[in-house]
């Protein structure tokens, strides 16, 4: 399992022990997966909650056993569960408390009611069918053209955190195996076996026509955008998985750090490279709902418009006074009109971008000086002839597989990408 699934899975299973005593057990299965196993108070009723190493930025999945409950009631309980946990799922913290609390509300107020099953048939078609569970790219081992050398991780709970420089780690002791027990007794359990709901959102009803919509540039909708002067600290980005563009990012950085080592601390590693599409600024639970609500109903649409083209990236450039040095990228006109979809999607929400849609410099950022590296050394800028012999350095193309939506800061998934409330996953 995942570090930092492993330390978030102790985290929740140290807080809800106590809570319900002789009433928790847990199985492990190889080093990936852990099954909790929930006895309610029916003693007929056993829930199963399935932790692997994409927990916590995405929920466990549930089963519900039961000679009681009815099929439709067992599957109505699982989809109650989920959508609870989803709430939580962005803020990457321990779910199972939680669950386990609604899990006994729900059973009180349900259990040994009649319901009919004709429903529930047609549900868990739509489960098996259209909304199988994929393992997440946000959070599995980095793909494999991807070499996760520097993964940087949250914080576990209760715990501050620690400063982080880019291209370093950082170890926290692993608390979590105190509180895990294996229990060879239980019943094996097979994927087929879960009643799985997937973790992205539904498309709501009439997505088919949503689905259809196809703009052009000068098509999208506009809004007006009042004046908001907060500043962004979130963004949508494109990311950049191409094995080749990961080698030349290695490359690059090796060499303008054999001129000048001092800026290791504010380099780039090859896992957390990137193309942004347009920021946001989200400083509140209700920001981040709204932003992950407004990606995930208009994800047909995002789908609909998914470039065929790719970034080019090719040859170094700066800006802000080479506060920033960054690969140059070359978009087609598709890439923009996917920025500009995404910009609509937030905005008939109400969230609005922060930057300006018509100043858009795509780009690939290598290096960044920020204001702890500025106190620390006192640089306020990265020097010309750390990168000079570089710029004309060709890191090649990337597809566009998807969209991110990504908190800006040091933090940092298992797989060295950005912490992310959300995606969008294109079928090309």
């Amino acid at each position: 399992m995942a570090e930092l699934a492993l330390k978030y899975f102790g985290a929740g299973y140290q807080l809800a022990k106590p809570m319900f005593p002789q009433r928790l057990s847990v199985k492990t299965e190889g080093s990936t997966l852990h099954i909790v196993t929930f006895q309610t108070d029916q003693k007929d009723t056993q829930i199963f909650f399935h932790f692997d190493e994409s927990y916590p930025s995405r929920i466990p999945k549930i089963k519900v056993s039961s000679s009681t409950l009815t099929e439709g009631q067992k599957g109505d309980l699982s989809e109650f569960l989920h959508h609870k946990g989803k709430a939580e799922e962005y803020s990457n913290s321990p779910t199972l408390p939680l669950l386990l609390e609604h899990a006994g509300k729900w059973l009180q107020e349900n259990y040994g009611k009649k319901t009919s099953e004709s429903k529930p048939s047609k549900r868990n078609e739509i489960r098996e069918e259209d909304w199988q569970l994929h393992a997440s790219p946000e959070t599995v081992a980095a793909p494999r053209e991807i070499t996760t050398s520097t993964a940087r991780e949250t914080t576990p709970p209760g715990r501050k955190a620690k400063q982080k420089n880019r291209g370093g780690s950082v170890q926290w002791q692993s608390w979590a195996d105190s509180v895990i027990q294996s229990n060879p007794a239980d019943d094996e359990e097979t994927n087929s076996d879960w009643n799985v709901v997937e973790s992205r959102s539904r498309p709501s009803k009439g997505s088919k026509e949503v689905s259809q919509v196809k703009f052009t540039l000068d098509t999208v909708p506009k809004f007006d955008v009042p004046v908001d002067s907060r500043r962004a600290n979130y963004f949508v980005a494109i990311r950049c998985t191409n094995g080749e563009i990961g080698d030349g990012v290695t490359e690059v950085v090796k060499k303008m750090l054999s001129v000048d080592h001092v800026y290791q601390p504010i380099c780039y590693n090859r896992n957390e490279v990137h193309v942004t599409l347009t920021t946001v600024a989200l400083h509140s639970d209700r920001d981040i709902n709204k932003a992950v609500a407004a990606l995930q109903d208009a994800r047909e649409v995002l789908i609909n418009h998914a470039p065929t083209s790719c970034l080019t990236i090719s040859g170094i450039d700066e800006f802000q006074g080479s506060k920033v040095v960054f690969g140059k990228v070359k978009v087609e006109e598709d890439v923009l009109l996917l920025r500009k979809v995404v910009r609509w999607a937030f905005e008939k929400k109400g969230i609005y971008p922060k930057d300006n849609f018509g100043d858009y410099h795509p780009h690939m950022t290598l290096a960044k000086v920020n204001v702890g590296f500025t106190k620390k050394t006192g640089l306020r800028n990265i020097s010309r002839a750390v990168y000079e012999s570089l710029l004309g350095y060709k890191f090649g193309q990337q597809g566009v597989k998807g969209i991110h939506l990504c908190q800006m800061g040091h933090d940092r998934r298992a797989d060295g990408f950005y912490i992310c409330p959300t995606q969008i996953d294109f079928k090309n």
